[in-house]
Protein backbone atom coordinates (compact mmCIF):
# COMPACT_ATOMS: atom_id res chain seq x y z
CA UNK A 1 0.00 0.00 0.00
CA UNK A 2 2.99 2.70 -0.10
CA UNK A 3 3.08 4.64 -3.26
CA UNK A 4 6.68 3.92 -4.77
CA UNK A 5 6.69 6.71 -7.54
CA UNK A 6 3.69 9.21 -9.21
CA UNK A 7 3.02 10.70 -5.44
CA UNK A 8 2.42 14.03 -7.18
CA UNK A 9 0.35 12.27 -10.20
CA UNK A 10 -1.49 10.52 -7.31
CA UNK A 11 -2.28 13.57 -4.93
CA UNK A 12 -3.87 15.36 -8.76
CA UNK A 13 -6.11 12.46 -9.44
CA UNK A 14 -7.54 12.95 -6.44
CA UNK A 15 -8.11 16.67 -6.17
CA UNK A 16 -9.94 16.31 -9.47
CA UNK A 17 -11.49 12.91 -8.35
CA UNK A 18 -10.23 10.77 -11.17
CA UNK A 19 -8.90 7.24 -10.32
CA UNK A 20 -5.79 6.63 -11.57
CA UNK A 21 -4.08 3.76 -12.97
CA UNK A 22 -2.39 1.70 -10.59
CA UNK A 23 0.35 -0.81 -10.97
CA UNK A 24 0.61 -3.11 -7.81
CA UNK A 25 4.50 -4.09 -7.38
CA UNK A 26 5.22 -6.81 -4.92
CA UNK A 27 8.59 -6.72 -3.52
CA UNK A 28 9.91 -8.30 0.14
CA UNK A 29 12.81 -6.97 0.25
CA UNK A 30 13.24 -3.18 0.84
CA UNK A 31 16.14 -2.65 -1.47
CA UNK A 32 14.35 -3.60 -4.38
CA UNK A 33 12.17 -1.09 -3.94
CA UNK A 34 14.68 1.65 -3.41
CA UNK A 35 16.63 0.29 -6.44
CA UNK A 36 13.26 0.74 -8.94
CA UNK A 37 12.22 4.43 -7.18
CA UNK A 38 16.07 5.62 -7.54
CA UNK A 39 15.94 3.51 -11.26
CA UNK A 40 12.43 5.96 -12.27
CA UNK A 41 13.85 8.38 -11.15
CA UNK A 42 16.81 8.46 -13.72
CA UNK A 43 14.40 7.41 -16.32
CA UNK A 44 12.10 10.29 -16.21
CA UNK A 45 14.30 13.30 -15.38
CA UNK A 46 16.11 15.66 -17.55
CA UNK A 47 19.19 15.00 -15.75
CA UNK A 48 22.60 15.73 -16.90
CA UNK A 49 25.88 13.31 -16.14
CA UNK A 50 26.69 15.08 -12.66
CA UNK A 51 23.07 14.89 -11.53
CA UNK A 52 22.47 11.39 -13.03
CA UNK A 53 25.59 10.25 -11.51
CA UNK A 54 24.53 12.04 -7.92
CA UNK A 55 21.48 10.23 -8.12
CA UNK A 56 22.85 6.97 -8.96
CA UNK A 57 25.27 7.30 -6.62
CA UNK A 58 22.70 6.82 -3.99
CA UNK A 59 22.04 3.12 -4.67
CA UNK A 60 25.58 2.43 -4.19
CA UNK A 61 25.25 1.30 -0.28
CA UNK A 62 22.27 -0.57 -1.77
CA UNK A 63 24.13 -2.26 -4.73
CA UNK A 64 27.26 -3.20 -1.41
CA UNK A 65 24.54 -4.78 1.02
CA UNK A 66 23.45 -6.92 -2.32
CA UNK A 67 27.31 -8.00 -3.45
CA UNK A 68 28.07 -8.63 -0.04
CA UNK A 69 25.21 -11.06 0.42
CA UNK A 70 25.30 -13.03 -3.19
CA UNK A 71 29.37 -13.13 -1.65
CA UNK A 72 28.12 -14.91 1.59
CA UNK A 73 25.31 -17.39 0.27
CA UNK A 74 28.28 -18.17 -2.30
CA UNK A 75 26.39 -16.87 -5.58
CA UNK A 76 23.15 -17.94 -4.48
CA UNK A 77 21.65 -15.05 -3.53
CA UNK A 78 19.01 -12.84 -5.31
CA UNK A 79 18.49 -13.55 -8.83
CA UNK A 80 15.85 -10.50 -9.53
CA UNK A 81 18.82 -8.07 -9.11
CA UNK A 82 21.23 -8.20 -12.07
CA UNK A 83 24.90 -9.83 -10.93
CA UNK A 84 27.27 -6.97 -10.32
CA UNK A 85 29.86 -6.80 -13.85
CA UNK A 86 33.56 -7.16 -13.84
CA UNK A 87 33.40 -3.36 -12.53
CA UNK A 88 31.69 -4.06 -9.72
CA UNK A 89 29.61 -1.87 -7.79
CA UNK A 90 30.95 1.69 -9.57
CA UNK A 91 30.19 -0.18 -12.91
CA UNK A 92 26.94 -0.80 -12.05
CA UNK A 93 26.28 2.64 -10.45
CA UNK A 94 27.64 3.41 -14.23
CA UNK A 95 25.19 1.76 -15.93
CA UNK A 96 22.50 3.74 -13.71
CA UNK A 97 23.90 6.78 -14.64
CA UNK A 98 24.50 6.41 -18.43
CA UNK A 99 28.45 7.26 -17.49
CA UNK A 100 31.40 5.71 -17.57
CA UNK A 101 32.86 4.11 -14.47
CA UNK A 102 35.70 6.61 -14.30
CA UNK A 103 33.04 9.56 -14.66
CA UNK A 104 31.38 7.96 -11.60
CA UNK A 105 34.76 7.67 -9.52
CA UNK A 106 35.46 11.63 -10.23
CA UNK A 107 32.16 12.63 -9.56
CA UNK A 108 31.74 10.35 -6.28
CA UNK A 109 35.57 11.91 -5.17
CA UNK A 110 34.60 15.47 -6.08
CA UNK A 111 30.77 14.59 -3.40
CA UNK A 112 33.22 13.41 -1.23
CA UNK A 113 36.10 15.55 -1.29
CA UNK A 114 35.29 17.83 1.75
CA UNK A 115 35.99 20.58 -0.09
CA UNK A 116 33.16 21.24 -2.78
CA UNK A 117 31.58 24.43 -2.27
CA UNK A 118 27.72 24.80 -3.01
CA UNK A 119 28.58 27.26 -5.95
CA UNK A 120 30.73 24.60 -7.37
CA UNK A 121 28.02 22.15 -7.03
CA UNK A 122 25.37 24.46 -8.46
CA UNK A 123 27.75 25.32 -11.55
CA UNK A 124 27.99 21.48 -11.92
CA UNK A 125 24.09 21.06 -11.86
CA UNK A 126 23.87 24.09 -14.71
CA UNK A 127 26.62 22.67 -16.70
CA UNK A 128 28.80 25.63 -16.20
CA UNK A 129 31.27 23.44 -15.01
CA UNK A 130 32.34 19.89 -16.79
CA UNK A 131 32.95 17.19 -14.57
CA UNK A 132 36.69 16.72 -15.27
CA UNK A 133 37.15 20.19 -14.61
CA UNK A 134 35.51 20.44 -11.08
CA UNK A 135 37.48 17.21 -10.82
CA UNK A 136 40.80 19.39 -11.65
CA UNK A 137 39.19 21.98 -9.44
CA UNK A 138 38.78 19.43 -6.42
CA UNK A 139 41.91 17.91 -6.70
CA UNK A 140 44.24 21.48 -6.68
CA UNK A 141 41.93 22.43 -3.45
CA UNK A 142 43.09 19.28 -1.75
CA UNK A 143 46.66 19.95 -2.66
CA UNK A 144 46.08 23.36 -1.22
CA UNK A 145 44.43 21.97 1.73
CA UNK A 146 47.05 19.62 2.60
CA UNK A 147 50.15 21.72 1.89
CA UNK A 148 48.76 23.81 4.51
CA UNK A 149 48.72 21.17 6.94
CA UNK A 150 51.59 19.92 6.54
CA UNK A 151 53.09 23.65 7.09
CA UNK A 152 51.24 24.15 10.19
CA UNK A 153 52.15 20.78 11.38
CA UNK A 154 55.98 21.95 10.63
CA UNK A 155 55.61 25.23 12.17
CA UNK A 156 53.93 23.21 15.48
CA UNK A 157 56.61 20.39 15.77
CA UNK A 158 59.46 23.71 14.64
CA UNK A 159 57.90 25.26 18.19
CA UNK A 160 58.08 22.71 20.32
CA UNK A 161 61.77 21.55 19.30
CA UNK A 162 62.71 25.58 19.84
CA UNK A 163 60.72 25.08 23.58
CA UNK A 164 63.70 22.67 24.27
CA UNK A 165 66.48 24.24 22.72
CA UNK A 166 67.68 25.12 26.19
CA UNK A 167 67.69 21.52 26.98
CA UNK A 168 69.53 20.11 23.99
CA UNK A 169 72.36 22.31 24.87
CA UNK A 170 72.85 21.05 28.31
CA UNK A 171 72.61 17.15 27.17
CA UNK A 172 75.94 17.45 25.43
CA UNK A 173 76.24 14.71 22.68
CA UNK A 174 72.19 14.47 22.13
CA UNK A 175 69.97 15.94 20.32
CA UNK A 176 65.89 15.98 20.35
CA UNK A 177 63.85 14.87 17.03
CA UNK A 178 60.64 16.48 16.12
CA UNK A 179 58.87 13.64 17.69
CA UNK A 180 60.49 14.52 20.74
CA UNK A 181 62.75 11.83 21.19
CA UNK A 182 65.99 12.11 22.44
CA UNK A 183 68.83 10.26 20.51
CA UNK A 184 72.61 9.90 21.54
CA UNK A 185 75.16 10.62 19.41
CA UNK A 186 77.99 7.97 19.85
CA UNK A 187 81.14 8.25 18.26
CA UNK A 188 84.89 6.33 18.15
Amino acid sequence: GVILDGHHRYKICQELGIIPEILVRESTDQRDEWLFVINSNLKRRQLNNFQRTQVALKSKPILIEIAKNNMSAGGKGSKSLEALDEKGVIGEVAKLACVSHETVRKVERIIGSGVMTEELEERLRLCEVSIDRAYKMIAVREREKKREQNQTCLRSTNESVSAYDPITSRIGNSFLNPKGIYYDIISD
